[in-house]
C-alpha cells in the first residue's frame, strides 16, 4: 500500500507541475519510526552508537535508507543531530546519538555519508540544538539553557559536522536560546545569521 501511494504521489505532483515531488518520512528509528509496519523498526540513534561501531552504524543508516527508498521514500527526517545534554528533555532522549558532541558529530558524519550513498534526501533536526530544553518542544516554547554564543560552541557542532558530510536539508527547532525573546526558528540572527551563513 505504500508503494501504490507514494506512486500516485509521484503520477499527481509530477504530472501536474513536472518537478519530482519530495515524500519524506520521519523514521529515525527507536520511538520516532512512523514506517514501522512497513520496514520495522530500527534500534534508536543511541542504541545504534552505543558500540561505537562506525561499521555498523554505517550498515544501519544506509539499510533503513535503501529500504525507505524501496518503497518510495525519497526523503528521511533524520538524523537527529541533538545532543543530549538535559535529561529532563521530555523531547530528545535516546533520538540523540551521545551526551557529547564529539560523538554525536562523528555519528552524525557517519549517518550522512552512509544514507548519502543510497540516494535518499537527508535531513538533520533540531537545529541550533534541542538538547538543553527541559520541555516538550510540540507543547510550548522551551527555553534553552545555552546562549547563540554556547549553542555555537556546543550544540551547533554536530550539524556542522553533518552539513560538511553532504546533508541535504536542515529542519530548525521550536526553542528558545538563553537571552532571547522568541523561538530560534524564526529568528533572523538563527537562520541566516548562523546557519546560512
Amino acid at each position: 500500500r505504500l508503494s501504490r501511494l507514494t506512486e500516485e504521489i509521484r503520477s499527481v505532483i509530477s504530472g501536474s507541475s513536472g518537478l519530482p515531488p519530495i515524500v519524506a518520512a520521519d523514521h529515525e528509528g527507536g520511538r520516532v519510526s512512523v514506517l514501522a509496519d512497513v520496514i520495522g523498526v530500527p534500534p534508536s540513534q543511541m542504541a545504534s552508537w552505543m558500540p561505537r561501531d562506525p561499521g555498523l552504524l554505517d550498515s544501519l543508516a544506509s539499510s533503513t535508507a535503501s529500504m525507505m527508498l524501496e518503497f518510495g521514500v525519497n526523503t528521511t527526517l533524520s538524523p537527529v543531530a541533538d545532543i543530549y545534554s538535559n535529561p529532563e528533555d521530555p523531547v530528545i532522549g535516546t533520538r540523540s546519538f551521545a551526551f557529547d558532541e564529539r560523538s554525536v558529530s562523528e555519528a552524525v558524519r557517519i549517518w550522512i555519508e552512509a544514507a548519502a550513498r543510497t540516494g535518499i534526501v537527508t535531513c538533520l533536526k533540531h537545529f541550533p540544538g534541542h538538547g538543553t530544553a527541559g520541555e516538550d518542544s510540540h507543547l510550548t516554547l522551551p527555553a534553552l539553557e545555552r546562549d547563540l554564543e554556547g549553542l555555537r560552541n556546543n550544540d551547533m557542532r554536530p550539524f556542522a559536522a553533518g552539513i560538511s558530510a553532504g546533508a541535504d536539508l536542515v529542519m530548525t527547532g521550536h526553542v528558545m536560546p538563553l537571552g532571547q525573546a522568541g523561538p530560534a526558528s524564526l529568528d533572523p540572527r538563527v537562520v541566516d545569521g548562523m546557519l546560512r551563513s
